[in-house]
């Protein structure tokens, strides 16, 4: 699993640990790899294209509605 995150690593690593995601996420996309943040899909698209992942073989997860504009 690789997670994409608008958050600082600190945040990151503590939110991975306390959901036990971190258990199945191998990568961790950060918010500074991409000149804008959310809501935009910027860094999304960017671990797409690293990864060489098919966006329609994806899932999306989020933690508010504005999730849904960065989905699409």
């Amino acid at each position: 699993m690789e997670t994409v995150r608008d958050a600082s690593r600190k945040n990151i690593r503590a939110r991975l640990k306390r959901t036990r995601l971190g258990e199945f996420s191998n990568t961790t996309v950060l918010r500074n790899r991409t000149s804008r943040t959310r809501p935009e899909p910027d860094s999304i698209v960017s671990a797409l294209d690293d990864f060489r992942v098919d966006p329609t073989k994806t899932t999306m997860m989020g933690d508010s509605w504005r999730e849904e504009h960065r989905a699409r």
